[in-house]
């Protein structure tokens, strides 16, 4: 039987006064999604005990078998060098780093928006040049986003903090002189390569935030690929994902970015590749990363439009797909919640929908954090939701 877990990053929500106290999933018209519900079973993913349970790439490692102990220790730095394919020594130590607006000690802005790809190359070539002597290599991954590259027997590693959860706060205060005195030590030496910087003062002028710093974090050791054990396969545009795919052994199918229409087509696959990796795998995940960086969609009302078009241009077509390799299953999900009123992630129990061959429907009917709460399914952990998904 062919299995399917779809993921859309950060979905999970709370009440919204925009959307008269309702959170986007409840708001939003995917007649898709609904029609997953009506005949299928609701349940909720419930977070584990610790803090590190809470982070998306862990909750999604859960999801695809990863143990709780495991899924805790893997970090979003080397999950995205290894899906970028970046060749990395067993000890080598990885950070994601993300271009940031500072003001003074503060962290005004945890993202720089309409950062282009040559801004981000320029801005880095400056920050490369002050960590020449310290075998410090950096990779450009995409607009505002690199990969900080090092070696573990440095002093003062650490996962650090992502400047997303951190914004408005000190410096100062997040990132200790001790632990993360690695991460610290980058960030200021990265504000002096880019004072004064051309890029920044271009984008002064036109009214948008300076990226004057790069914030290192997501940190962890490198990571290898397992290419001895075959495990299904990943359709997503995310690093994170990918590289996670490749950790696992599973193969990787390009889901195209459903946020950028590119050249008028909103097609989310190449038809025949997915065909074929359906014909060789049982289990197909397909993961959407969020346009905004920390899971983020913009305003309430922005989210429900990514949800709707999501149901349109991706799980609409899947599904057709699906239909013409029956008998299947479908689990659809999210990995984390995260509010649409002030952009912080939430250790919210997660809604799922588990729809398809042998699923009783029990009367959910949508897919919304509510309606999933009253689901026959109730609350299971991540590790359990595959073993679910398979269940004959």
């Amino acid at each position: 039987m062919k299995t399917a877990m779809i993921i859309y990053e950060g979905m999970a929500d709370r009440a919204a006064p925009p959307l008269e106290g309702r959170t986007p999933l409840q708001v939003a018209r995917c007649a898709q999604g609904t029609g997953l519900a009506v005949p299928g079973r609701g349940g909720l993913i419930v977070p584990g005990r610790r803090e590190e349970d809470h982070r998306p790439e862990a909750r999604l490692a859960q999801m695809l078998g990863v143990s709780e102990p495991d899924a805790r220790d893997l970090q979003r730095g080397p999950l995205e060098a290894l899906g970028a394919g970046i060749t990395a020594e067993p000890g080598d130590w990885i950070y994601r780093a993300d271009y940031v607006t500072m003001d003074g000690t503060s962290l005004a802005r945890g993202e720089v928006r309409r950062l282009s790809l040559e801004e981000t190359e320029a801005l880095t070539d400056s920050v490369r040049a002050q960590f020449e002597s310290d075998a410090v290599t950096l990779h450009v991954l995409k607009p505002g986003r690199v990969i900080v590259q090092c070696r573990a027997d440095r002093d003062g590693h650490s996962a650090s903090v992502s400047p997303f959860d951190v914004e408005g706060a000190a410096y100062t205060g997040v990132l200790a002189k001790g632990r993360h005195a690695f991460a610290r030590d980058f960030l200021l030496r990265s504000y002096e390569a880019l004072l004064g910087h051309p890029v920044n003062d271009v984008r002064v002028d036109l009214g948008d935030n300076p990226a004057n710093a790069l914030w290192p974090w997501g940190g962890g050791a490198a990571l290898q690929p397992d290419a001895d054990n075959p495990f299904g396969v990943m359709a997503t545009q995310s690093l994170v994902a990918r590289g996670l795919a490749v950790m696992l052994g599973m193969r990787v199918v390009n889901l195209f970015d459903p946020w950028q229409d590119a050249k008028g087509k909103r097609g989310s696959f190449k038809i025949p590749e997915l065909v074929e990796a359906l014909r060789e795998n049982d289990l197909l995940a397909v993961y959407v990363e969020a346009p905004y960086a920390g899971g983020r969609y913009g305003e309430a009302a922005e989210k429900v439009w990514a949800l709707e078009s999501l149901d349109q241009f991706v799980l609409g077509p899947l599904l057709s797909l699906l239909a013409a390799h029956k008998p299947y299953r479908v689990l659809l999900t999210t990995d984390g919640a995260v509010v649409s009123t002030d952009g912080r992630a939430a250790p919210d129990p997660l809604p799922f929908i588990l729809s398809g061959e042998g699923v009783e429907p029990d009367g959910v009917g949508h897919w919304d954090e509510a309606a999933c709460a009253e689901g026959a399914l109730g609350k299971v952990r991540g590790y359990e939701v595959l073993d679910m998904l398979r269940k004959e």
